[in-house]
């Protein structure tokens, strides 16, 4: 059993105290780092663009290097799809059932990942 966390005002510290395995009254205080939150630490890669998306059959992907491979896996990893023959930026999805899929294109200089929807 644990009772409610305190949490410092500043949000440093975390207190906390329950009983352990043998009935025992325990108590903790964790000490957290002080780390600033912000979104300039978060940058999205827009060097990959897929369209249209949802995509029926056939869908276009854009990038600023030429195109080496595309596969395509479902949102357990499991590769469904793969093509070599990607190089014009144009991909052939009818062959996949409807649902949501991870696009992992690859470049020369780099590799990207898209979210898809197959209707």
């Amino acid at each position: 059993m644990v009772l409610p966390l305190d949490i410092s005002g500043n949000g440093q510290y975390i207190a906390g105290i329950g009983k352990d395995v043998n009935e025992d009254m325990r108590g903790f205080v964790i000490k957290l780092p002080k780390k600033e939150l912000s979104t300039q630490e978060v940058q999205q890669d827009n060097a990959v663009q897929v369209y249209p998306n949802p995509v029926k059959d056939i869908a276009t992907i854009k990038t600023k290097d030429a195109i080496l491979s595309v596969e395509a896996m479902d949102f357990t990893g499991r590769k469904v799809w793969e093509s070599q023959k990607a190089t014009d930026g144009k991909i052939n999805l009818s062959s996949l059932s409807k649902g949501f899929y991870i696009l992992k294109v690859k470049t020369a200089k780099k590799q990207y990942t898209a979210k898809v929807i197959k209707k």
